[in-house]
């Protein structure tokens, strides 16, 4: 049986006193605790990422906190910037690269998300940016099996509202959870 993420365990284990961190791995002391840690800013300021290295990262966000596999790069990215499209009046198709999609729409619309398992951890932002969800809403609605917080569809529905959603998968279960 395993023992609770939030439970802290204090072992006497000798940590060489020379040990030291480098970008973007910091490692601290204080009060006698060692933390090792991966600093998102140093992250992000790397120019040279080592081919193919994955890291192991937790979503502690429910409905389903989950450990996963991601590559640097991909965690790289979605820290540090977001690709921000806007759409005037036309059919919403959500594309790889979109992270926040600034909606200004004449005419309410049903917006199917991808695979929440396609999305490699990248969230989804939805804002209404010209005021139109009152009289127009949008209605989310999920790929496959891929719920959105345990339903089928979230509906934007007043105006210059936002949410966003990220796609988390654990092998068994896979879909979206507002944040």
């Amino acid at each position: 049986m395993a023992a609770p993420a939030n439970i802290r365990a204090n072992v006497q284990v000798p940590f060489p006193a020379t040990v030291v961190g480098g970008a973007p791995v910091v490692i601290a002391k204080q009060s006698g605790v060692w933390t090792v840690a991966l600093s998102t800013a140093a992250v992000g300021q790397l120019t040279v990422l080592p081919s193919g290295a994955l890291i192991l990262a937790y979503n502690p966000n429910p409905p389903s906190p989950t450990w996963f596999v991601t590559t640097i790069t991909s965690l790289a990215s979605a820290l540090v910037s977001a690709t921000q499209r806007s759409v005037v009046n036309a059919t919403v198709t959500i594309q790889a690269s979109d992270q926040i999609l600034n909606l200004n729409l004449n005419a309410p619309q049903t917006i199917t998300l991808p695979l929440a398992s396609g999305r490699n951890g990248a969230s989804l932002t939805f804002h209404d940016a010209g005021g139109q969800f009152l009289a127009h809403p949008v209605t989310l609605s999920r790929s496959g099996s891929d719920l959105i917080n345990g339903q089928t569809t979230f509906v934007l529905n007043a105006n210059y509202q936002s949410v966003t959603i990220a796609p988390y998968t654990d092998g068994v279960n896979a879909g979206w959870f507002i944040i």
